[in-house]
This record gives C-alpha cells, structure tokens and sequence, in this order.
C-alpha cells in the first residue's frame, strides 16, 4: 500500500484582542522527504513575513519536535511523522504568532476532509478551512 504525506498548519496568533487560530492543509506530498524541506522552507518564509509586518518583534523559538506539537489537537488520530514549530512576537507573550506544522502519513487513497481530523477542540476552525475550499 502506497501511502502520502499531508502537511498541516495550526497558527496561534495573539494580539490585544485575545487569541485567533487557524487551520490549513498546505501541501500534500509522495514523499516524507520532500515534506519535510516544505515544511521547513514555509516556517522560514512565514516567520520572515512575520517579522516584517510587526516591527520589534524577533524569533521566540524555531524548531523540530519529536512529538505532537498540537497534542490532543486536530492530529490526534492521524499518524504524525514529522513535527516543527516557529514562534515570533515582542517578547511578551501578548503580541505572538505560534506556528505549528504537522506531517502526517495517510495512505494514499485517504480523501483530505474535514473527517480526517480530530474537530473536539477546534471544529469551527477546521470547518472553516474546508468550507472557505469548497469540501
């Protein structure tokens, strides 16, 4: 059986008006291989587009994580083989932007849908997603 690698994005974004998140599916690929350099060339881009939309904000943390980032979060049933996280904002915690990436192994004939994800904590997020594609 063949399988395929779904990369997905969780943001947490802070600002003075609370917490906003989002979810994206952002790429699928045949290969982990070839997700993991995408995954990390998009949190380098991300976070240098970050940075220059908030002046004074600098890198908090960046990195590769041995396991879910997202814990019991959208992933929690899928197969995560390769996890990353960027974190940018002022230093305070208040102005931030959490970035969390997620490479997870389905088999190929897998339809990308909302049911693929786990939507207890963040149905309207996922919702919202697919909706805003059409699925």
């Amino acid at each position: 059986m063949k399988n395929k690698y779904v990369v997905t994005l969780w943001q947490n974004m802070y600002d003075y008006d609370g917490l906003t998140c989002n979810f994206f599916v952002i790429g699928t690929f045949d290969n982990l291989g070839n997700a993991k350099v995408f995954v990390n060339d998009k949190s380098q881009n991300e976070m240098d587009d970050q940075l220059k939309k908030n002046n004074g904000w600098g890198i908090m943390e960046v990195g590769e994580k041995t396991q879910s980032i997202t814990g019991e979060g959208v992933n929690k049933n899928n197969k995560i083989v390769y996890s990353h996280e960027s974190k940018t904002g002022d230093g305070t915690g208040y102005n931030s932007a959490y970035n969390f990436y997620e490479v997870i192994e389905v088999p190929e004939e897998t339809i990308i849908d909302k049911h693929l994800f786990n939507t207890a904590d963040c149905e309207w997020e996922v919702s919202d997603y697919f909706d805003k594609k059409g699925n």
